[in-house]
């Protein structure tokens, strides 16, 4: 594998005064695939083809745009890997590192996953801010998004290009310039606090947009909030593999199920570092989820992040479990990024596997900053 050499922020000389250039960066999901019979099928014919469709006073918006399919194909979320999110959050950042904003076309189920990476491995700097003992740009001001749709080419051909469309329309926006955001349907989204809704209709995040259509079809962008800038470092981003969500829902009554198939993976050549617990319960599984149940987990000695939709109230004592990590509300596949990352930047780290590394975890989900909106919806 060819070495990732370190980031730096270095726009071109004399870009300040030219139009903005833009990448576009195909991943996969419905978006570039052909539908039939509600059956995806990605293409890489499609890529090409979506950004030639792209009205020319659009793309006219741009000094320059790139097409960028990865070698190893397109592939639809239940294909994608913690492995193949972090290799394309690496591309994008070689990307912005050269002056380019990036439209990401990704799956709209594995779309919360690539948005906690985004979050998590893109720099404030990297978008022209001001950061890591770097001086404010000069420049324009660079931005992120990452774009989604439910159908693909032939269910709603019209609903994938308008999508397109808006991506390029909003990374030209001066005001959209500097943020990172997840654009579905109407709205472009901050990238915490995102999940894929049960229907169509449903809301993808109780955050404010970034951006929201409005009657006319016009873009109306909200003020600049902390939510919206990306909080990674300048450093190579990786993530760890070996984690995997487990769904804790009534017909999971005991620890059981989850234990025999933990086991027989850590017998595997690939043993689980970290592991999620998702639950539907109204509330915090510490609080209703049986004691037995959470020692057996506890047992298995791997990081384990146990979620739930409600905070509810004081639960277990969390020292009566040395593996238990609350991560009250988060989302199932965004906590999946985040405990993936936190395994691998702990190692970084030199934070040895057991005690001190649960505690490390348990502070990185504690003080993760998007959990609250009153912590971060101001400006």
């Amino acid at each position: 594998m060819r070495k990732t050499e370190p980031f730096s922020i270095d726009f071109p000389s004399g870009l300040a005064a030219l139009e903005p250039r833009l990448a576009m960066m195909a991943e996969g999901g419905a978006i570039v695939s052909y539908e039939h019979e509600g059956k995806c099928t990605p293409d890489n014919s499609l890529v090409k083809q979506i950004h030639e469709k792209v009205p020319a006073d659009i793309r006219g918006l741009f000094r320059e745009t790139t097409v960028y399919a990865p070698r190893e194909g397109l592939v639809l979320s239940k294909d994608v890997t913690l492995a193949r999110i972090a290799q394309c959050i690496v591309r994008a950042r070689c990307k912005l590192a050269k002056g380019y904003s990036v439209l990401l076309l990704v799956g709209s189920h594995a779309l919360p996953q690539y948005a906690m990476a985004a979050l998590l491995g893109i720099s404030r700097s990297e978008l022209g801010h001001e950061g890591e003992g770097q001086e404010e740009s000069s420049g324009r001001k660079l931005s992120v998004i990452l774009a989604a749709a439910m159908h693909g080419t032939g269910a709603d051909t019209v609903g994938v290009q308008t999508t397109v469309n808006d991506g390029f329309v909003l990374s030209a926006d001066d005001l959209i310039a500097g943020r990172a955001g997840a654009l579905i349907g109407d709205h472009l989204y901050p990238l915490a606090d995102l999940q894929r809704p049960r229907n169509v209709h449903g809301r993808w995040s109780d955050s404010l947009p970034i951006a929201d259509k409005n009657e006319a079809h016009a873009w109306q962008v909200q003020g600049s909030r902390k939510a919206h800038i990306p909080i990674g470092r300048v450093r190579p981003f990786t993530l760890d593999p070996r984690v995997r969500i487990f769904p804790l829902n009534e017909q999971t009554s005991n620890a059981e199920d989850i234990v025999s198939r933990c086991m027989e993976t850590q017998r595997s050549s690939a043993p689980l570092k970290g592991i999620v617990l998702s639950s539907n319960d109204s509330k915090h599984p510490l609080v209703s989820a049986d004691t037995e149940m959470l020692q057996s987990i506890d047992s298995l000695q791997t990081p384990t992040v146990v979620l739930g939709n409600k905070r509810g109230e004081q639960g277990m004592p969390l020292d009566d479990l040395r593996n238990i990590i609350d991560g009250l509300h988060m989302h199932p596949l965004q906590a999946e990024v985040l405990l993936s990352r936190g395994i691998q930047q702990s190692r970084e780290n030199g934070i040895p596997a057991g005690r001190e590394r649960v505690q490390f975890l348990r502070t990185l989900f504690r003080d993760f900053p998007f959990l609250d909106p009153e912590k971060y919806q101001g400006e």
